[in-house]
């Protein structure tokens, strides 16, 4: 059975319920990100260049529009995308000593890179912490990837023959009456050494 029109009485009570249920959205919405600006310093509002710059590009909303919508004034946004151009100018100045640095060093890590570029940076007048620099090298994908250390001495996800444990359900009742053999291997600088062991 076909579904029948709508009046248009019932679609004003459709549309007002769905611009209540957008609202209430909107202010939860609003709610989560005060509470996560408070408790835990993540700064969403602030970010608001990256959101407008957004909506402007898919949605062709205007700048002032955009600034209605979030609250901010017009002159808030352009002095604040004026101050991040002089920072993003002022920070591109220390690049250079970082990859002098790194040429001698290239695996040297932030905190080290932080001391050794301090005196000079205080020299040419540009103000900059540990966590700036470690946000800095991020943005300009610097940051010195951790290489993995550790070795993974067990593989049960091969294709060979597995065992089954044979002393599962077993007791010893006297000495000696099982052997238990392993291998283990150690690097060394010119290959991997296998050791064989056995313990009762």
């Amino acid at each position: 059975m076909p579904k029948a029109k709508e009046t248009p009485a019932q679609k004003i009570r459709r549309l007002e319920r769905e611009l209540s249920n957008e609202k209430l959205k909107n202010q939860v919405l609003n709610k989560m990100i005060d509470i996560s600006d408070k408790q835990y310093g993540i700064g969403i509002r602030k970010s608001f260049y990256p959101i407008n710059l957004i909506l402007r590009q898919e949605q062709g909303i205007s700048l002032l529009r955009c600034c209605r919508l979030f609250g901010i004034s017009r002159q808030a946004v352009c002095q604040s995308d004026e101050r991040k151009r002089k920072r993003a100018k002022e920070l591109s100045r220390i690049k250079s000593l970082i990859i002098q640095i790194r040429g001698t060093m290239p695996r040297i890590g932030t905190p080290k890179l932080y001391h050794l570029l301090k005196d000079e940076v205080e020299h040419k007048g540009i103000k900059i912490g540990r966590d700036t620099l470690f946000d800095y090298l991020r943005s300009e994908s610097m940051l010195v990837k951790p290489k993995k250390n550790d070795t993974k001495t067990t593989d049960s996800k091969h294709w060979l023959r597995k065992y089954p444990i044979l002393m599962k359900e077993a007791r010893p009742t006297r000495p000696e009456q099982y052997f238990v053999s392993d291998i283990i291997h150690v690097k060394s600088r010119e290959r991997t050494h296998f050791i064989g062991n056995r313990c009762l």
